[in-house]
Parts: structure tokens; C-alpha cells; sequence
């Protein structure tokens, strides 16, 4: 018997997993976008803001020096460095922020909107564009946003996790 059946065989089913282990991390992301889209925060938007600032530096995310929004020439020089940016308070009480890059060429841009039932976090990283230094291709990092679930809402975070969708 000659080794091209078998070879294609091996093909096949590696194809074949590769795809179903794909599906799987498609449903499992689709499943937490859509329950952390229902999930808010009771905790006053001060608060949690603090946490989120907190989770990103326990990330190593560099974060902007609130303290020190550095303005005219010298925080022009700076800008040009880091898309660092401090916390921005819109008149709504949104609260925004995007952190420098770190060492994998990734940074984030979290924002807090209070709303009715509470406060919703979204957090969305930015993968650097190897080719266009300083771009970045946005995704909603669900894994990130359910660290945070599991810092102020440790239940919910629970019950979440609980219905995630299991490979086949």
C-alpha cells in the first residue's frame, strides 16, 4: 500500500480539527461579546474606572500619567512617543482612555459608560500593523473584559463562565 492515502488522511483530519477547533473559539467569543454586552456594573463609574486602570497595569499596558497631562510643546513632543492618553470625562460621564503599546505590539482603549442598571465597560484591543507603524486592528478583547467581570462582579463572572460553549 503506498503512503498518499495515508498521507492525505493525516491531511484531512488535522484540516478538519483545525476548522472545528476555529468554530469553537468563534462561538465561544460571539457567546461572551453578547453577555458581557447585558453586563453592568453597580459600582459608581469612579470606582470602577480605578479597577480598570488597575487590570491594564496589571497587564503591563502603559498607562498615561494622570497627574501630568502634559500640554503645549512638550506634550506634543511626547504624543509623538506613546498614543498613551490619559483619562477624557465626556459631559455624558463616559470615561475613556488608550494605553501605550506594550512589548507583543498590542495596546488597549478602554471606555466606561454609566447607564440605566449601571455602568458598561468595553475594552478593545489593538493589534500593531507590522507594515503601518502605529496602526492597529481593533478586536473587543472578551477575555480581558471578563478579568475585569471577575474583579467587580465575581458572580456574574461565574455565570458567565459557566455557559461557555464547549468544543465539540
Amino acid at each position: 500500500m503506498t503512503r498518499t492515502p495515508w498521507i492525505a488522511a493525516a491531511a484531512l483530519a488535522l484540516a478538519l480539527s483545525g476548522c472545528a477547533s476555529v468554530a469553537a473559539q468563534r462561538a465561544r467569543t460571539r457567546y461572551l461579546e453578547a453577555e458581557l454586552d447585558r453586563l453592568r456594573f453597580p459600582q459608581p463609574a469612579e470606582e470602577i474606572w480605578g479597577d480598570v486602570r488597575r487590570l491594564l497595569m496589571k497587564n503591563e499596558f502603559p498607562l498615561a500619567d494622570e497627574e501630568d497631562p502634559r500640554e503645549g510643546i512638550q506634550g506634543l513632543v511626547v504624543n509623538l512617543f506613546t498614543p498613551a492618553r490619559p483619562t477624557e470625562i465626556d459631559r455624558a460621564g463616559r470615561r475613556t482612555l488608550d494605553t501605550g503599546w506594550r512589548k507583543d505590539q498590542t495596546r488597549v482603549h478602554a471606555e466606561a459608560a454609566p447607564g440605566e442598571g449601571g455602568v458598561q465597560v468595553r475594552l478593545t484591543r489593538l493589534v500593531e500593523d507590522q507594515t503601518e507603524h502605529g496602526r492597529g486592528k481593533p478586536y473587543r478583547d472578551v477575555d480581558l473584559e471578563l478579568e475585569l467581570a471577575r474583579l467587580l462582579a465575581p458572580q456574574e463572572a461565574a455565570r458567565i463562565e459557566a455557559g461557555i460553549p464547549k468544543p465539540r
